[in-house]
């Protein structure tokens, strides 16, 4: 039993300081990079605050939509837009493509 014991404890301790080196050599950017992101921080105030500092919204866009300049994606850019700044016109389409709009 004490055998076992131990060595449920020692393996929830590798496990644990694991977890905390993972952490640790992430370094957040606000450029992007062709290397995988680190899962979500289901934080939302870091992006709030970044899209705050910038001053405008960023919205991924398919070509054909920024073109014409309408549509729903757009409209709704323009809203979230309006409630963050108070004005629809601060925000900035940027294409996506079907082969990068998850980078």
């Amino acid at each position: 039993f004490l055998v076992g014991a131990l060595a449920v404890s020692l393996s929830l301790f590798i496990a644990q300081n694991q977890k905390a080196e993972e952490k640790e050599k992430f370094v957040p950017s606000e450029y992007p990079s062709s290397s995988p992101s680190a899962p979500p921080s289901f934080d939302p105030s870091p992006t709030l605050e970044i899209v705050q500092k910038r001053g405008y919204v960023r919205c991924g866009l398919r070509n054909e939509t920024m073109e014409s300049g309408m549509g729903p994606h757009v409209e709704l850019c323009r809203a979230v837009a309006a409630v963050l700044f108070g004005d629809p016109d601060k925000n900035e389409g940027v294409s996506v493509r079907t082969d990068n709009r998850f980078q």
